[in-house]
C-alpha cells in the first residue's frame, strides 16, 4: 500500500505502472495458455494507509488492468507482522470489496513472525480463522521454508491443515452447546460476536449459514 498512491497524491502513476505490468503478464499468458490464472499477492503495512485507502488503490488497479475472472487475488494476511485477527479481517474485507467478484479472492497466510522465525501453529490458526468465512481458498507463505525442515512443526501443521471438527463453530476443538450459542449470535448480528468457523458451522454443506444449520447442530447434540 504505497503511501502516495493510497492518498491520491501521485496522479495515478502507480496505478498505471502496476496496471500495465499486469496487462503485460496477462497478455503473455493468453498467448500460451488461455485458462492459466495469474496470481497476485500484495502485502500491506498498517502504518502507511487505512484499509479503505488501500482498497481504493487496489480497485483502481483492477479497473486499469485487463484482469480475468479466473485470475487470483491472494493477499498476504499480515500475520507475519503479528497483526491481530481483527486487523487481518478488517484489511481483508476492504480488499475483497475492492475486488468485487472480478477475480478470485484468496488469502496468503504468512507462517513467520516479525523476526522471520516459524510462527506457532496456534498463531497460524488464529490468522486463518480470522478470514475463513470470506475467502475462496488459502495458500501459505511459505510452508517449505518455515515448517518442512522441523519435524514437530511439520507434524503440527499437517494436523492443522487436515483438521475439521464438524459443528465446532467457535474453534475450541470440541462440538458442544457453545457452538449453537455463537452461531445464533452470529446470525442475529449481535455486537462483539467473535469470528466463527464458517466451514465447520455449515452442517448441511450448502454454502450458507442459517437456521437449518442450527437445527442440525441441535439434533447432533
Amino acid at each position: 500500500n504505497i503511501d502516495v498512491a493510497c492518498n491520491g497524491t501521485d496522479n495515478g502513476e502507480y496505478v498505471r505502472i502496476i496496471g500495465d505490468n499486469i496487462n503485460a503478464s496477462v497478455s503473455a499468458i493468453n498467448q500460451v495458455c488461455l485458462d492459466k490464472p495469474l496470481l497476485i499477492s500484495p502485502f500491506y503495512n498498517t502504518d502507511i494507509s487505512s484499509p479503505e485507502q488501500f482498497g481504493g488503490f487496489i480497485g483502481n488497479i483492477i479497473d486499469t488492468a485487463e484482469i480475468r475472472t479466473i485470475d487470483i487475488y491472494a493477499c498476504q494476511d499480515g500475520g507475519g507482522r503479528e497483526y491481530s485477527a481483527d486487523v487481518i479481517r478488517e484489511w481483508a474485507i476492504a480488499q475483497k470489496k475492492a475486488i468485487d467478484g472480478r477475480m478470485q479472492f484468496w488469502i496468503n497466510n504468512e507462517c513467520f513472525d516479525k523476526e522471520y522465525n516459524p510462527k506457532s501453529i496456534d498463531k497460524l490458526r488464529e490468522s486463518y480463522y480470522a478470514t475463513a468465512d470470506i475467502v475462496e481458498n488459502n495458500i501459505i507463505f511459505s510452508w517449505n521454508h518455515y515448517y518442512a525442515s522441523d519435524a514437530n512443526l511439520n507434524n503440527d501443521f499437517s494436523k492443522f491443515s487436515c483438521d475439521m471438527i464438524i459443528g465446532d463453530a467457535n474453534n475450541d476443538g470440541v462440538f458442544d452447546v457453545s457452538d449453537v450459542v455463537i452461531l445464533q449470535k452470529w446470525l442475529l448480528s449481535i455486537p462483539d460476536t467473535k469470528n466463527i468457523n464458517y466451514k465447520n458451522a455449515d452442517l448441511n454443506n450448502d454454502g450458507c449459514l442459517d437456521v437449518f444449520d442450527i437445527r442440525l447442530m441441535r439434533e447432533g447434540l
